[in-house]
């Protein structure tokens, strides 16, 4: 027969098909909250337990498609981790270099008004956001910024969260 998609018969069907990756969401949260583990070693769990769902529940990976799926995952880590060392290195020159403090004199001696300074800021997130991964223009554009937002009294949680808002 056909069901109504807006029926509740039909949404409870849906939830029923979907309990064990909703299940996730309770062992995450759970598991973190009870002290069991990390945020970070919850990321290993969600991994274990979605690998497991996969490939025993949902039969959606096969065993034999296991090793093209970790190279595929090892080639994006590789490019995220040569990003993030080549912009670890930007940073360490730039900071050597005394570039930081000199982008913020000249950002200073544009106007005194820090709302337009940090208008200034904001539109030049914007722009490298469109063009750079998050990770690494973090690492770069921080050292540069922070100092700046500081002098005008901004928290660094404040700066940490419209800076990766505009990334």
């Amino acid at each position: 027969t056909q069901v109504d998609k807006n029926s509740r018969e039909y949404l409870l069907r849906q939830v029923a098909n979907g309990r064990y990756s909703l299940l996730l969401i309770v062992i995450i949260v759970g598991g973190v909250m009870s002290g069991i583990f990390t945020a970070t070693e919850s990321a290993a769990v969600a991994v274990a337990y979605t690998l497991f769902l996969s490939i025993v529940v949902y039969r959606s990976i096969k065993i034999k498609d296991l090793p093209k799926i970790l190279l595929d995952a090892c080639e994006t880590t590789a490019v995220i981790m040569f990003l993030i060392a080549g912009s670890n290195v930007m940073s360490f020159v730039m900071s050597f270099t005394g570039l930081p403090s000199a982008i913020g004199n000249a950002l200073i001696s544009v106007s005194s008004n820090k709302y337009v300074i940090l208008l200034i800021i904001n539109l030049v997130l914007l722009v490298v956001g469109c063009f750079m991964d998050t990770s690494p223009a973090v690492l770069i554009f921080t050292p540069i910024f922070l100092p700046i937002v500081r002098t005008f009294g901004m928290s660094d949680v404040q700066f940490g969260v419209m800076m990766v808002m505009n990334l």
